[in-house]
């Protein structure tokens, strides 16, 4: 039995997607696989037991029956957080051993997703990233979003923490006109440091995008037309503050969009609604004319409609933006034909001694 260890330098790297990729390579390799989420940092309950809802997707698209307390043994719930401060929270490390022991007993490869960053997440509770690993002896890949400025510095301070236990990095989220860079440049000082580069990913519009009803349920949206189609997935955002004509030229530009503008820009609206639109964000909770609503309506284009002003609102975008969940089907189907083209999967199951049961 191997266990890898999915580390990130920062929380929201990617690992969950990652995650459900390698189990399903892995199961179709004929290896059995489970799935351990040790830290849970989105604690949802599921018929009285309180568990982590990016895990419970997880166990969902490998098909696992692991029962919810053993699958991720700490949420991170209000209460947990309070103990921790009042110092009356108990050794954690025996509850988390006793539930790795379980999985481990019924797996060839059992994946370990960590808990936000490496560097920081669980020290305050005991459960660092790195004890973690030693504590499973597993060997631990380390995900990256890139960062021009910050990327080989935070990997080799990785490799400093993790040692030998780590084997290998993920960059991920790399914008098109680095991929070069980082292929010919970054990957080779790496790999001669000792930090084998096992795939460069390039950003995907995709997997950032979120649902329209996640828009609406994070903004406190009314939604005035559209009900029917807040499951569109919105790709890029635009602020409508400007001319028709320049806003039209603009929009033209962007595919698959929200834009955000005043309710009362029906000049912006109208130039919108020409282009590849899934949203319309309105602001300051002005609504607009009946004819505009008619014709987002005619076009199925959902208006939701704000009382914030329009920095308020992008603001608060941003901020649901940098903590996107991975959910929809269409997105792990576009990881799994991502990390299939870019990840030398064969070097990461060489690594870690992982046979096919079959050939692939």
């Amino acid at each position: 039995m191997v266990t890898l260890y999915l580390a990130s330098i920062k929380a929201f790297a990617g690992k969950t997607l990652l995650s459900v990729t390698l189990g399903l390579d892995a199961q179709q390799r004929g290896q059995r696989v489970q799935y351990f989420l040790p830290v849970g940092p989105h604690p949802i309950t599921v018929n009285g037991t309180v568990t982590d809802a990016d895990a419970l997707h997880v166990a969902q698209f490998l098909h696992l029956e692991t029962p919810p307390d053993v699958l991720c043994p700490v949420p991170l719930t209000d209460a947990f957080q309070r103990k921790v401060l009042d110092g009356s929270m108990p050794p954690l490390l025996p509850k988390v051993l006793s539930a790795y022991e379980r999985l481990a007993n019924d797996a060839d490869v059992l994946i370990v997703g960590g808990n936000g960053s490496l560097f920081t997440s669980g020290i305050s509770y005991g459960l660092p990233s790195w004890e973690l690993a030693d504590a499973f002896d597993a060997r631990t890949l380390v995900v990256c979003r890139y960062k021009p400025e910050r990327t080989v510095d935070e990997l080799l301070g990785a490799k400093h923490l993790l040692g030998e236990r780590m084997i290998g990095t993920v960059i991920n989220a790399v914008r098109a006109d680095h991929i070069e860079l980082v292929k010919t440049k970054v990957a080779p000082f790496l790999e001669r440091q000792g930090v084998p580069v096992l795939g460069v990913l390039p950003q995907e519009p995709l997997l950032h995008a979120i649902p329209v009803r996640n828009l609406k349920d994070g903004l406190d949206a009314r939604v005035l037309t559209g009900e029917d189609q807040l499951d569109q997935l919105v790709e890029n955002f635009a602020i409508g503050a400007m001319t028709p004509d320049a806003a039209f030229t603009h929009f033209r530009r962007i595919p698959n969009k929200a834009v955000i503008t005043g309710g009362d820009r029906s000049d912006i609206i109208c130039a919108a609604l020409e282009t590849s639109l899934r949203a319309l964000v309105l602001t300051g909770g002005l609504e607009p004319a009946p004819r505009v609503l008619a014709e987002a309506s005619c076009r199925k284009v959902p208006v939701l409609l704000v009382h914030q002003d329009t920095l308020s609102t992008v603001e608060r975008i941003d901020s649901m933006l940098e903590h996107l969940r991975f959910r929809q089907p269409e997105k792990i189907e576009c990881a799994k034909s991502i990390i299939t083209c870019c990840l030398d999967i064969e070097r990461l199951w060489a690594l870690l001694g992982v046979k096919s049961a079959f050939p692939v």
